[in-house]
């Protein structure tokens, strides 16, 4: 019971930072306010950094988190923890996990309709900004492997190494999002915060139901 506690009061100040992110952009959101992340990010990215050079680099980077290229590579995942890795548990978790992520920024951005950022895109997309859904797949999706490779690489270096290159990959896809033009900062923030809360409640889920043995 005492153990009991002691994680959920751990569960409680590991989100709260993260709510208090979340709500405070949202408000700001809702008033029509300018929020100054975005003000400083659009003149570090878009006025300063931008060349041709580093324009095509971020266009890859933000295709590691398309629709297309997660769906795919999600199945082909799926597919080795099943077949390949008899993992049946982890099989199922990873199409449920993508899912779940999507439908929920869906709905976020149902509820807020805030217009993306118009005038300097350099790709184009459809749909609302908040809460970027790059941003949010990105951090559960590669977030979740990062628990896995976790749990399943019991090379040290390996599992350090795998890990690094998830984190990196999940930080450029949000920076690329708002490079490209096509999300403010503070979507991108508010997506990362969302789906780190998400995955804390995910993997203290995991770990009731014994995922990882």
């Amino acid at each position: 019971m005492i153990t009991k506690i002691k994680n959920n009061k751990l569960l409680i100040a590991m989100i709260l930072p993260f709510l208090i992110i979340i709500l405070n952009i949202t408000v700001k959101i809702i008033m029509k306010e300018e929020l100054l992340i975005d003000k400083l990010a659009y003149n570090i990215l878009v006025e300063k950094l931008r060349s041709p050079t580093l324009t095509i680099f971020m266009k890859l980077i933000t295709k590691l988190s398309n629709t297309t290229f997660i769906v795919a590579l999600a199945i082909l995942l799926t597919l080795l923890f099943q077949f390949l890795w008899k993992k049946e548990k982890i099989a199922m978790l990873i199409p449920t996990n993508l899912v779940i992520i999507a439908f929920i920024n869906q709905i976020l951005k149902l509820i807020f309709q805030r217009d993306r950022p118009i005038g300097y895109r350099l790709i184009e997309m459809t749909g609302y900004s908040f809460p970027s859904g790059h941003a949010m797949v990105s951090m559960a999706f590669y977030g979740l492997l990062i628990y896995i490779i976790y749990h399943f690489i019991k090379k040290k270096s390996l599992r350090i190494t795998l890990i690094t290159i998830n984190i990196i990959i999940i930080f450029l896809i949000g920076i690329s999002r708002v490079y490209l033009g096509v999300h403010y900062l503070s979507d991108v923030v508010t997506g990362y915060s969302i789906s780190i809360i998400y995955l804390l409640f995910l993997a203290k889920i995991l770990k009731k139901y014994n995922f990882f043995p």
